[in-house]
């Protein structure tokens, strides 16, 4: 006999809400309002799930933050 579970793998990262399939969290992602725009971002940084546009856009927040290096230094 098959059992159905509540177990919710699949966590939505803007909102924290779970589902049980990868399917459920991707119809969520194109349709709630908030996150409307959120598949459009594809390039997701490992280290804080923060999502951008464009590959640039990824490696400017990779130096900034996580790195911390700045592209100009002041010889001051």
């Amino acid at each position: 006999m098959t059992k159905h579970s509540d177990t919710k793998a699949f966590y939505c990262v803007e909102c924290d809400r779970g589902f049980k399939s990868n399917y459920a969290l991707k119809h969520h992602l194109k349709t709630a309002a908030p996150h409307a725009n959120y598949l459009e971002l594809r390039y997701q940084c490992e280290n804080c799930e923060k999502r951008f546009g464009v590959p640039r856009e990824l490696e400017r927040h990779m130096n900034k933050v996580h790195l911390n290096r700045r592209p100009y230094q002041c010889d001051k």
